[in-house]
Order: structure tokens, then sequence, then C-alpha cells
């Protein structure tokens, strides 16, 4: 069978269709739908994909009245009395597929350690304290597919103004008030369990346990400070303070003793027994 010139020109101009449409297939990219930004070739990401990036952004958000505890507030500025400035800050926030944003997800645009990055600090030690994020797009489809190797990946991040109100800082003085025992805070089991149940993930991949001991002071409005804080063995500190600590900021103690008086200011020491359960 013999075929004609114009058959085989018009045979191989379907066969290069085909070959292009397949190849623009291939390296597609995203691209953004009607009235967002723009979507912008970053380079590479950590899996070798080509990454895009598509930056939205707010209007000011705006944080009315900080919900804290003095030892929040201590564990943020520290304990020398006084009230912070109101700030703005800029806020970066990664922009997950579903398009919920949330706390997790940001980090204040400021160097550490500045008023701004204090302020964002202090904002993000509770929930009850951030702000509502209006939702974003769900995104549908955030990488190639598998049949296109996942030769991209579509990030998204989203910014804004923060404004955050005066903090009122506490006067607080760790070396006044009376020393009891553990035995006369009320109902101290119920407080402290939480602080034991929550295990630090790191000393329990590598079956770490400790005593740790803890010098604390009851504020004014029954949060707790604790200050000086030590650990038997004392290697195994650093697995264990840093949670021990973010627990002890969300614990409250009871107003009073167990012999009736006044639990606001007393100090008392405490050992707190982390234990790995026998499987």
């Amino acid at each position: 069978m013999k075929i004609s010139a114009s058959n085989h020109i018009q045979r191989s101009a379907v066969f290069s269709a085909v070959l292009l449409s397949m190849a623009s297939a291939s390296f597609a990219q995203p691209t953004p739908v009607e009235n967002e930004p723009e979507i912008v070739k970053e380079g590479t990401d950590w899996l070798g994909r080509v990454s895009y990036i598509q930056r939205f952004s707010l209007p000011d958000l705006t944080i009315n009245r900080l919900y804290l505890y003095n030892s929040q507030v201590y564990h943020v500025f520290g304990g020398a009395g006084g009230v912070t400035e109101p700030i703005s800050l800029r806020v970066r926030c990664r922009v997950p597929p579903n398009g919920l944003v949330q706390l997790p997800h940001c980090e204040p645009v400021a160097s550490p350690g500045s008023a701004a990055a204090q302020a964002f600090n202090a904002v993000t030690i509770s929930y009850e304290n951030w702000p509502e994020i209006p939702r974003l797009r769900l995104l549908k489809r955030w990488s190639g597919t598998d049949a296109e190797e996942k030769k991209w990946a579509l990030y998204r991040q989203v910014e804004f103004d923060l404004n955050v109100p005066a903090i009122t800082v506490p006067d607080v003085d760790l070396a006044a008030g009376k020393i009891v025992e553990v035995s006369a805070l009320r109902e101290r089991a119920r407080t402290f369990r939480e602080v034991i149940e929550n295990y630090p993930i790191r000393a329990l991949r590598e079956d770490r346990q400790a005593n740790l001991e803890a010098h604390c002071q009851i504020q004014g409005d029954l949060s707790i400070i604790c200050d000086e804080v030590n650990s038997d063995p004392p290697e195994d500190l650093r697995y264990f303070e840093p949670t021990f600590r973010e627990a002890m900021l969300k614990t409250k103690a009871n107003a009073t003793l167990a012999d009736g008086s006044d639990a606001r200011g007393v100090r008392f020491r405490v050992v707190f027994p982390y234990r790995l359960r026998q499987r």
C-alpha cells in the first residue's frame, strides 16, 4: 500500500500535535483563578520539584483584648512591671491546601527579641487570643499528578498587619512570700496531673525518665511561675524542661490552701516524677 506525500505530512502533523499536547500536559503548571494574586515561579523545593508561590494579603486584623495569665506575661516579658506600648506587627502565614489558616502556620516578620516578636509570642501563647482569619479557596490540586511525576508544587502565603493592644506586665518578686509544703496545696494531684501526663515526645522516643524538681510561686491570678527547675539525672533536664514549662503556663492553683488560708503569693517546692509506662 502506497502512502502519498500529502497523507504522510498530515499524519506527521497530527503525531507532532499529540506529542506537543503530551509535553504540555507533562509540564503543566498552576494557574490562578480570577481575582487571585499571580503565581510566581520561585525555584526548586526540597523534593526537587519546581516550586511556585502565590502571595495573598489581608486587611489589618485587630486584637481588642488579650487573655493572658500573669505567668504567661512573665514568660514573655519578665516581671519588672509596667505596660507595653500597643503595636502593629506584620505576620506571614502558610496557607494549607484546605485554605484554613491557623496559629501554627504563622510567624512574625520581625527579628527575634524585637518588640514585635515579643508581642507575637504573647498573642500566640493561647489560641483564645488568635484572630479569625478569612478562609481562602480550597486547593484541590497543589502539586503535579503522579502521571506528571509531581514536577511542581504550589505554595501559598498570606500576610497581614496584626494590631496588638498594650499588655500589663506584673511586678513579680519570686523571692517573696511564705514557703509551704506542697501538701498544703488543695487538690494538688488534679492541678498537676496534666503536667505529668504531657510526656515529652523526644524523651518518650529515647526511653528517658527523670524527677523534675521545681521551685514555684502562686501569682495573684492563681497562675504559677516556676523559676528554678532541676532534674535528676541532671543531663536529662533538656528533655523535660521545655514541655514542663509549657504545661505550667496553662496551670492554675486553687485559691486557698488546705488550712483555708489564701494561696496567693506562697512559694513551694514540688517534684514531678516523669515515668515511662510499662510496655
